[in-house]
C-alpha cells in the first residue's frame, strides 16, 4: 500500500481486496463506508470531513502510504462490494466548498464500476501540504460533529477534532514549510595560475647592497665611539665646508638591517601585486535556477591551502619598485644645505637629529603584506531575478599556486540570502592552468629599478 493503484486492473484488484476488510483495517490513510450514497448533503458532508482530516495529517507520516494520499472507499463492506448509486458531482463539490473552503484541500475521485447503476467511489485526498496547515472547517453540522472554525484530523480509524498539541504541531510544520528556499548554482570562470620565481634574486639583491654600503664606511674602528673622527671623515676627496657623517658603525649597520627587513617584507607585497597586475583574474557566476526573486545574497568561496588570491591591479614596474624601501645613504660627508651651516664648527650632531626619514618612504611592511593575499572569494548581490544569473564585474581576483603537482582545486561555496534561515552550500571545482609562469625576470627588474630611487634621492 505504499503507492496508489496505477491502472484499471490495479484499481479493480484494490477494490476486491478492501472488499474483504472490516473496520479493523481502517487507518489514517484509509476509511471504508458500505452504504453512503452521495445523493444527500449529510453524506456529502461526511466526505468533506474526511478530506479536511486527511489534509491536516503529518506529510511525513502520510507519505508512507498510497504516495501520501488518503482514501475514502464508498460502497464496500466485508465480503461484499455493492457500490453506490450514481450522483451529481456538482452537488458534492458544492458541499465540499461549503465545509472546506474555496478552494478546498486538493482531492480527486476514482469510479470502479460494479454495474450499470452502481460504482465503488474512491475519494482521494491529495498528500497534505504543511504550508496549508491547519485547515479549518468553514461550516457547522452538529449531527456530524462539524463546527465552524475547528480543526479536524484523520487519525487511526477515525476523523476527529484535533487536540491542542496536534494543532500546535500543524502550525510548527506550516512555519517550517513557509521558510523561503532557493536553488542556486555557483561556478568560478577562469583558472588558477601556476607561478614560480627564484628566491635567490632577493637574497642576491640584499647581499650585494649590504656589501656595497658597508664598503663605504670610513668611520672610527669603535662602533660606540662618541667623538667624531674628523680625519677618517675626510679620508677621501671632500669639498670645503662639507658636513661630516656622524653615523658610527653601529648606527650605520642598524639602518642597513632595517632596510633589509623592510625589503624582504615588502618584496612579498611586490610579488602579490605583480601577480594581480600581470595575470588574468577569475570571476564568480551565480545562477538562480528557481522562479524565486532573491535579495541580499552574500557569496563566500574559501580558498584551500596553497591557493592564493590577489585582487586585480594595474601596477607598473615603477609603482611596484616604489613599494620597496629606499636604501640608506652611502656613508660619508654631505654638502651643507645652508650658508649659515658652512661656518658651523665640525662636531658630532646629537642622535636625535639623524635623518631616518628614508625608512618611511615607500614602506611596504607586514601590514601591507597581510592584506595582499585573499583567503576567500566573496561577492555581494543586491538582487537576483528568477531564472537569472549574476557575474562579478570589474577586476576580479587572480588565483595562483606554487604547487607543481596541483591539477584541480576543490572547495565549497556558501550563500546567505536575506530573510532566509538556511545557508546554501555545495561543492565547487576550479581548473588549474597547465602552463607555469616564471616571474624571476620581471621581479629582478623591479628590484633593480628600486635602486634608481636611491640615485635620484
Amino acid at each position: 500500500m505504499s503507492t496508489l493503484p496505477a491502472g484499471e486492473r490495479d484499481w479493480q484488484n484494490f477494490v476486491d481486496e478492501v472488499g474483504t476488510y472490516d473496520d479493523r483495517h481502517e487507518r489514517h490513510f484509509l476509511e471504508l463506508k458500505s452504504d453512503v450514497p452521495l445523493d444527500n448533503d449529510r453524506n456529502r458532508a461526511k466526505v468533506a470531513k474526511f478530506i479536511l482530516g486527511a489534509a491536516n495529517r503529518s506529510p511525513e507520516i502520510a507519505g508512507r502510504y498510497f504516495s501520501g494520499h488518503g482514501l475514502m472507499v464508498l460502497g464496500v463492506s466485508k465480503a461484499r462490494v455493492t457500490g453506490i448509486p450514481t450522483f451529481e458531482m456538482k452537488d458534492l463539490e458544492r458541499i465540499l466548498k461549503k465545509f472546506a473552503g474555496t478552494p478546498p484541500p486538493s482531492w480527486d475521485l476514482k469510479l470502479v464500476k460494479v454495474d450499470d447503476h452502481h460504482n465503488v467511489v474512491v475519494i482521494m485526498a491529495k498528500p497534505p501540504q504543511a504550508e496549508n496547515q491547519p485547515w479549518p472547517c468553514y461550516h457547522q453540522d452538529s449531527d456530524l460533529k462539524l463546527y465552524n472554525g475547528r480543526i479536524y484530523l484523520r487519525s487511526e480509524g477515525e476523523t476527529r477534532e484535533a487536540t491542542g498539541l496536534e494543532i500546535a504541531e500543524m502550525k510548527s510544520r506550516s512555519r517550517s514549510a513557509l521558510r523561503p528556499t532557493a536553488r542556486l548554482e555557483v561556478r568560478v570562470v577562469g583558472k588558477v595560475h601556476r607561478v614560480t620565481y627564484d628566491q635567490y634574486i632577493l637574497d642576491k639583491h640584499v647581499d650585494e647592497q649590504r656589501a656595497r654600503l658597508l664598503k663605504t664606511y670610513r668611520g672610527g674602528d669603535k662602533p660606540d665611539a662618541s667623538v667624531y673622527d674628523v680625519g677618517a671623515a675626510f679620508s677621501g676627496p671632500v669639498r670645503l665646508f662639507d658636513q661630516p657623517d656622524d653615523r658610527n658603525y653601529g648606527t650605520f649597520s642598524a639602518e642597513i638591517d632595517t632596510w633589509e627587513e623592510r625589503t624582504r617584507k615588502g618584496f612579498q607585497a611586490v610579488v602579490m601585486n605583480y601577480i594581480g597586475s600581470a595575470l588574468s583574474p577569475t570571476s564568480i557566476v551565480v545562477v538562480n535556477t528557481d522562479k524565486t526573486y532573491l535579495q541580499g545574497l552574500d557569496v563566500r568561496i574559501p580558498l584551500p591551502e596553497l591557493i592564493y588570491g590577489m585582487g586585480k591591479r594595474n601596477e607598473t614596474e615603477r609603482s611596484l619598485a616604489e613599494m620597496l624601501p629606499i636604501l640608506p645613504t652611502d656613508w660619508g660627508p654631505k654638502p651643507r644645505e645652508r650658508l649659515s651651516q658652512m661656518l658651523a664648527p665640525l662636531y658630532r650632531m646629537p642622535p636625535s637629529s639623524i635623518d631616518y626619514s628614508f625608512l618611511a618612504r615607500g614602506q611596504s611592511d607586514a601590514e601591507i603584506d597581510s592584506r595582499a593575499s585573499v583567503r576567500r572569494l566573496t561577492t555581494s548581490i543586491e538582487e537576483l531575478l528568477p531564472l537569472d544569473s549574476y557575474s562579478t564585474s570589474g577586476g576580479g581576483v587572480v588565483l595562483v599556486t606554487r604547487d607543481p603537482d596541483l591539477d584541480t582545486v576543490r572547495t565549497t561555496w556558501e550563500i546567505r540570502v536575506k530573510r532566509h534561515n538556511d545557508v546554501y552550500t555545495d561543492e565547487l571545482t576550479i581548473a588549474v592552468s597547465d602552463a607555469v609562469v616564471d616571474m624571476t625576470g620581471p621581479l629582478s627588474a623591479i628590484l633593480e629599478r628600486s635602486l634608481s630611487r636611491q640615485e635620484a634621492k
